[in-house]
């Protein structure tokens, strides 16, 4: 994923891209995405952004294009494909 693609996922979601954070460790499975990225919105709120094939959304359930999941203190997931 570009900057400019991370920056079109986020305003669809209205939210201002400022910058991935590479500093910032991923908890979980890689294999699980095509790509993710830990991103900061202009904010300062931290969200994980990952590409998914499209078979992924038939059984992870409510990870459509552009929804988000959280947890009480971690980044939110946006999913994108």
């Amino acid at each position: 994923m570009t900057d400019q693609d991370i920056a079109l996922i986020l305003a669809r979601l209205e939210l201002e891209f400022d910058r991935v954070r590479p500093d910032l460790p991923l908890a979980g499975s890689p294999d699980r995405s095509l790509e993710r990225r830990v991103v900061e919105s202009a904010d300062g709120r931290a969200w994980v952004v990952e590409k998914h094939q499209p078979l992924f959304y038939a059984w992870k359930g409510d990870c459509s294009p552009g929804s988000t999941r959280s947890r009480p203190g971690s980044a939110t997931a946006i999913f994108t494909r």
